[in-house]
């Protein structure tokens, strides 16, 4: 079987290098493809759209519910961290600036796809949802 595949990707390879007609052909029918998809996937785009003007999230925010929570607070927690004017009492301002970006960073690198390194991102994404948990009340500015 990995032969097989080898075979078909050395001559995927050659049709994506050839010249003249038949060069042209494999990018013809590349491009064809890829707007056809395009075409097709309209519909879906359109009622994904809708979806996040009048709910907030589209369909697809629960397929993957972790990345999509993850990208959203950590981009918001990076950006709070930025512009942050306020700071809960007792929590120095610099710290607490710092934390924020530092747990918005954490589920951010989760949220891009290094889930199956659960190490290295797993860990400090799940840190940073029990930090948030424990400041939710403290986060606003």
């Amino acid at each position: 079987m990995s032969g097989d595949l080898e075979d078909f990707m050395r001559e995927l390879d050659e049709q994506r290098h050839n010249t003249g007609l038949a060069g042209a052909h494999y990018w013809m029918s590349y491009a064809y493809h890829r707007v056809r998809d395009k075409v097709c996937n309209a519909p879906r785009q359109v009622k994904w759209a809708y979806q996040r003007v009048t709910r907030g999230w589209d369909d697809r925010a629960v397929w993957s519910l972790d990345a999509h929570l993850a990208r959203t607070l950590g981009q918001q927690l990076v950006r709070m961290g930025e512009i942050a004017y306020g700071h809960p009492e007792g929590y120095p301002h610099e710290r607490w600036t710092a934390d924020l970006k530092t747990h918005g960073q954490a589920l951010t690198l989760y949220s891009e796809g290094w889930v199956d390194r659960w190490e290295s991102t797993g860990q400090p994404a799940q840190q940073a949802v029990r930090w948030v948990a424990d400041n939710l009340a403290a986060l606003w500015d």
